[in-house]
């Protein structure tokens, strides 16, 4: 059965006239692996897709970040959110103020739209 460990492999390999081929670590080539200086080579496929020794050992790098670094993302999104707080209450406040006092300008009424002290 396949596994992920590269420094483990045996094989037994019985040929079409019976004899039995035993194939190790030693006998082994892994993915990525070049021969040179060599005439001729018999080769086999022992394992393929994601089956193979070095495929079993990949897995995703987790992020490596330092604690000053996570500590500036959370500060960060948190400074993000409190503008975005602060601008829908701006908005908010703004069209409150607007609507509140001064009218739209037609029949005689002013269009001062000047914000109360305690608003800036």
């Amino acid at each position: 059965d396949p596994n992920k460990h590269v420094s483990s492999f045996i094989c037994t390999i019985t040929t079409s006239v019976g004899r039995k081929l035993v194939a190790t670590t030693d006998n082994l080539l892994l993915r990525g692996s070049i021969v040179r200086n060599t005439n001729w080579v018999y080769g086999f496929v022992v394992y393929t897709g994601k089956d193979t020794k070095i495929m079993q050992n990949m897995h995703k790098v987790p992020a490596k970040l330092s604690s000053i670094e996570r500590t500036t993302n959370r500060t960060l999104i948190f400074v993000f959110c409190m503008q975005l707080v602060f601008v829908v209450v701006s908005v908010i406040l703004c069209s409150w103020v607007k609507g509140e006092g001064s009218g739209s300008g037609y029949g005689g009424k002013s269009s001062d739209t000047t914000l109360p002290f305690w608003f800036a």
